[in-house]
């Protein structure tokens, strides 16, 4: 079964935190947006800004993902592909803002998401773990896979 993943999951595989164990068992391939990877490296480096993380930790872990997103796989083994940010896309999220009250990137995320199960239809599970995003979701008839929608 395949999966699409937000950045609040995707991060969790490249930081060990609540969650990380939850994620990294997720057992088909992985579906992300291609702001996921911008999303998951502002988190890292959020971080290493933080002093939770060293910065040339945050620099490896930056580097890491990229080279895992450009071979296919995570080093966890899922396979990941990427769907590009494109208009109709954009279009899409435009509206899921007013829809589900969400913010940007979460509405590029769903709309993302959606477009994922459309050409997948094995794509039924959305992992994430920001509450506003799950709800949004579920809402959509996603699997939730993170925080128990509200």
């Amino acid at each position: 079964m395949t999966a699409f993943a937000d950045a609040s999951a995707i991060v969790k595989l490249v930081v060990a935190e609540d969650g990380t164990d939850r994620v990294a068992a997720e057992p088909g391939p992985i579906i992300v947006s291609a702001l996921t990877f911008v999303e998951t490296a502002s988190a890292v480096w959020r971080r290493a800004r933080m002093g939770s993380l060293p910065s040339t930790v945050a620099q490896r872990t930056a580097a890491d993902l990229q080279r895992q997103v450009a071979d296919g796989r995570f080093d966890t083994g899922s396979e990941v592909a990427e769907i590009p940010i494109v208009t109709p896309i954009l279009q899409h999220a435009s509206r899921l803002c007013g829809i589900h009250s969400l913010r940007a990137g979460d509405a590029i995320q769903l709309a993302t998401a959606l477009t994922a199960r459309r050409l997948e239809p094995s794509c039924s599970r959305f992992l994430v773990f920001d509450r506003r995003l799950a709800d949004a979701a579920a809402r959509e008839g996603f699997v939730v896979v993170g925080p128990e929608p509200s």
